[in-house]
């Protein structure tokens, strides 16, 4: 592996030969590896060292928390990629580990190629997530921000002096602003979902007949459309309006009209006005000072256009210049918009529409271009029925348009990471109405053929009784696995609430495909009750190996004559006799659970007293004094095997040219801490015999596994030899 791209594993073991052996196969494959033996060292280790990469986590780590607690506390803290390597098959104990953000699971006999696979494999998943994870809160993010926005517009909106009413295709209202909401005698949540007709009343002033819905001629026409000359608005309290405005189609990304808003305003005083006009004949009879619109009025066949304060402040104008010709008010307008200007100029003065409006944009006084809103009608006529005269008003709408761009990009923005996205994503509406949804959506459930999510993703006819929704729009986020049969998948979703423009709640859900997780865990499953089977199987073999292994050194120990020789092979004898003692009394016991240290010592003892180390001319009592008490499994394994070598040494050197001995063996327990002694009234120990320079096998064995238990050990000459080893539970 190369250096730069080294990486430090934190191994958490507390089998110290284990540890020491699990680090040197890291090492070859290029890994540093540093080694904690508890999981609160762990824990300190990650939050102190920042050049740790992954954990490499055991479950059972003796006196303390586990590896899946300490796993939990590490999570808390940093994210890091955390791989549980243990010698745990069972079922229960791997579905522990299925709560917590792990990146794999290795049994330790698995080999270390299987071990680096997994290492490697782990480091891929985890900078797949730290990028998924990052998509999603820029996501978050954008969701806020475009949330911000919609609300900042619908202030626009609802600050407006014109009345502006939006509705859905099937001619339903789903928002007034104010204005609309004192002409219509409207509030908002008695008329949302009622039908146009319902609120918005018209009828023609002069016939008294009811005038075509707005909505309909814009689904036929699929444009802009104005509101029939001399229309009139009928509130609900019977009061009359007459006003004027268009209707205009609002399209999806694909491109139908899903929404038509109507944006109307009330023209009573400019209809009497227009009357004084046509009766007086004079331009300064409209000119009403303070009004919010700016006005003007264009002499056709002269080209001049008279300008109130309004509109000169508006065109950047001197307040004293109250006139200006028409070419020059066209001059002001934006090259991009002029085209559409003279269409639309043009066909209100051909009498193709009964009144005129647009919006373009200006140049201003500053060099910068502004949006205004215009509206205007011809008032006069020639003889000829030529346009002779034209009044009008306009109004600035930069900010609304400014507005409305910003949110345009907003929503492009985030529409465009929905849309990248692998995960499906879908929005939907307290009336359980699908509003958006993502290609990843589309691909696994097919096409929207009903906005219904409970038709869509589930073929029901009424809202599931499974239904979350309540509680989403509660404020609640949810998070739970599904099945969904159209796409026979499972998924991880995630629902949470999100603030619409109109301060009404929906949720939004996020589906991940753990259809390949899922069916691996299965296996995994199915491979686990497989090994319970071999390892029976296993456990019967180990049994007859013990056997043959002590029988081949025995034939190998009797057809020798050298002592040396002859001694070694004693002293494996007697080791592999020792652990299939361990083996058989603890490791193949029906209850693994039950772990009496009294109960067990009792039969180790005895067991290892009468392997016949001892030549036959000697005499030996064994006094047991042993406290009751329990042990986790791991730790009894432990110290069965320090009991064994101690006592091995006593019955091989002890008691040399003796014919009786005494061996004494306590085991102590007073409020947590353990004392074990092993005292023989032998020989003693040979002068100068320091522990410390020791290089035999069986005394070096037992430091290393005191150490393992974090204890002392200490061996000295007292009426013989007195071994005592002290720890901690």
């Amino acid at each position: 592996m190369d250096n730069k791209y080294k990486k430090t594993l934190l191994l958490v073991e507390d089998e110290i030969i284990i540890a020491m052996a699990k680090k040197q196969e890291l090492g070859k494959y290029g890994y540093n590896t540093i080694h904690a033996m508890t999981g609160e060292a762990a824990v300190t280790l990650v939050r102190e060292r920042q050049d740790i990469n992954m954990v490499l986590m055991d479950i059972d780590l003796g006196r303390g928390i586990d590896g899946t607690e300490a796993a939990e506390l590490i999570l808390k803290d940093k994210e890091i990629p955390i791989v549980f390597l243990s010698s745990h098959t069972e079922s229960e104990i791997v579905e522990r580990t299925n709560k917590i953000t792990s990146y794999g699971y290795v049994v330790k006999s698995s080999g270390i190629s299987v071990l680096n696979s997994s290492i490697k494999a782990a480091f891929e998943l985890f900078d797949t997530n730290l990028k998924v994870d990052k998509n999603i809160r820029l996501l978050e993010d954008n969701c806020k921000r475009i949330i911000e926005r919609e609300n900042d517009f619908s202030t626009i909106i609802n600050s407006i002096g014109d009345a502006v009413l939006t509705a859905d295709i099937k001619g339903y209202i789903v928002r007034i602003n104010p204005a609309a909401e004192k002409l219509t005698g409207w509030k908002i949540n008695k008329c949302r979902e009622k039908s146009v007709s319902e609120v918005f009343k018209i009828i023609n002033i002069r016939t008294k007949k009811t005038i075509i819905n707005p909505i309909e001629k814009v689904l036929e026409s699929g444009q802009i459309e104005e509101l029939a000359e001399n229309t009139t608005l009928i509130s609900r309290e019977g009061v009359k309006f007459q006003i004027t405005g268009i209707a205009i189609p609002i399209r999806n990304d694909a491109g139908s009209i899903n929404r038509v808003v109507i944006v109307f305003r009330e023209i009573s005083e400019e209809y009497q006005l227009q009357k004084e006009f046509n009766k007086f004949d004079t331009p300064y009879k409209f000119a009403v000072e303070g009004s919010a619109l700016g006005l003007w009025d264009w002499n056709i066949e002269t080209g001049e256009v008279l300008f109130s304060k309004k509109t000169r402040v508006m065109l950047g104008f001197d307040e004293s210049k109250i006139s200006g010709s028409s070419k020059e008010c066209r001059n002001l307008v934006h090259p991009d918009d002029r085209k559409y200007f003279y269409d639309n100029i043009n066909r209100h003065l051909n009498a193709a529409t009964s009144m005129y409006q647009d919006e373009f944009r200006v140049l201003s006084k500053g060099g910068n271009y502004k949006w205004i809103l215009a509206r205007g009608m011809v008032v006069a006529r020639t003889e000829d029925w030529g346009p002779d005269r034209m009044l009008g008003t306009i109004v600035d709408v930069t900010k609304r348009r400014q507005a409305e761009e910003t949110l345009r990009i907003e929503r492009d923005n985030f529409i465009n990471i929905f849309n990248s996205m692998k995960d499906g994503v879908f929005i939907i509406d307290q009336e359980y109405n699908i509003k958006y949804f993502n290609p990843a959506i589309k691909k696994d459930f097919g096409d929207l053929y009903s906005t219904k999510c409970y038709e869509y993703f589930y073929q029901c006819t009424e809202k599931c009784s499974w239904c979350e929704m309540s509680k989403v729009i509660a404020g609640e986020k949810i998070n739970k696995e599904i099945n969904f049969q159209i796409s026979q998948k499972t998924y991880d979703m995630m629902c949470t609430p999100i603030t619409n423009s109109d301060s009404t709640i929906s949720m939004l859900a996020i589906l991940r495909d753990i259809t390949i997780r899922k069916k691996a865990e299965e296996e995994i499953k199915n491979q686990l009750l497989e090994k319970d089977v071999v390892l029976k199987e296993v456990h019967h073999r180990i049994k007859n190996n013990f056997a043959s292994i002590v029988g081949l050194l025995s034939m190998q120990a009797s057809s020798l004559t050298d002592y040396s020789a002859v001694s070694a092979l004693n002293d494996a004898i007697g080791r592999v006799k020792s652990y299939q003692i361990l083996y058989e009394k603890l490791l193949l016991s029906d209850d693994f659970n039950v772990t009496s240290i009294k109960q067990y010592l009792d039969n180790l003892i005895d067991e290892i007293v009468s392997l016949s180390l001892f030549p036959e001319s000697i005499e030996i009592s064994v006094e047991k004094n042993i406290d009751d008490f329990q042990l986790d499994p791991k730790r009894l394994v432990s110290f069965g095997i320090v009991v064994n070598e101690l006592l091995t040494n006593v019955m091989k050197y002890a008691f040399a040219g003796r014919t009786s001995g005494l061996i004494q063996v306590t085991l102590k327990k007073n409020e947590g801490h353990i004392t074990l002694t092993i005292q023989d009234d032998g020989n003693g120990l040979p002068d100068g015999f320091d522990l410390e320079n020791q290089t035999g096998f069986g005394l070096l064995l037992v430091g290393m596994l005191t150490k393992q238990f974090e204890g002392d050990f200490t061996i000295e000459n007292h009426n013989g030899t007195r071994s005592i080893m002290k720890f901690s539970i």
